[in-house]
């Protein structure tokens, strides 16, 4: 397997064609690292400071995530007839919201302008598709196995901790 791992810009202090620039040239180091290695058992872990439904993780000329294993599974894409990037499958979309096991995303932020989404996922594991059948487990962790992460409201613990929540994720090795 080929495990990247990244931290990208935040958008609170960079501008969107910075970070889709950024993330372009992630996604051709990732091609030619599996160009090099002659396979894509690529995984992408990391605190991307975007959502899963974010245009620059979705879009087809950058990470072009998609939600399920079955979409991820065609690999590629024809757009405006041309082949797009390589897809990744995205599972963190199972664990957006109240009516998943845990907290509704690993960061939060309420600031008072029009629109506020209050929780993000930015920390992410993105598959290729021959990984996704071999996800085991993937959840927000909210603990340290001795005290929460959380504060009383159930918000990332910033004064104890750290103001994203971290992530397990637990992949077989692929046959």
């Amino acid at each position: 397997m080929l495990v990247v791992v990244a931290h990208l810009r935040s958008q609170l202090h960079h501008r969107f064609p910075d970070r889709a620039l950024e993330l372009r040239r992630l996604v051709a180091d990732i091609n030619r690292a599996e160009r090099d290695r002659e396979h894509s058992r690529t995984v992408l872990v990391g605190d991307l400071n975007l959502d899963p439904y974010s245009e620059l993780i979705v879009q087809s000329d950058t990470l072009h995530s998609v939600m399920t294993k079955s979409l991820a599974n065609r690999e590629t894409r024809t757009v405006q007839a041309h082949p797009s990037e390589r897809i990744f499958y995205n599972p963190m979309w199972g664990l957006l919201g109240d009516r998943t096991p845990g907290p509704p995303g690993t960061y939060h932020r309420s600031p008072s302008g029009v629109v506020c989404y209050h929780w993000h996922l930015f920390d992410q594991v993105l598959l290729r598709s021959g990984l996704g059948d071999n996800l085991v487990e993937l959840k927000i962790i909210e603990t340290d196995g001795e005290r929460s992460l959380l504060t009383n409201n159930g918000l990332p613990d910033q004064g104890n901790a750290s103001d994203h929540l971290p992530i397990f994720f637990h992949l077989e090795e692929p046959a």
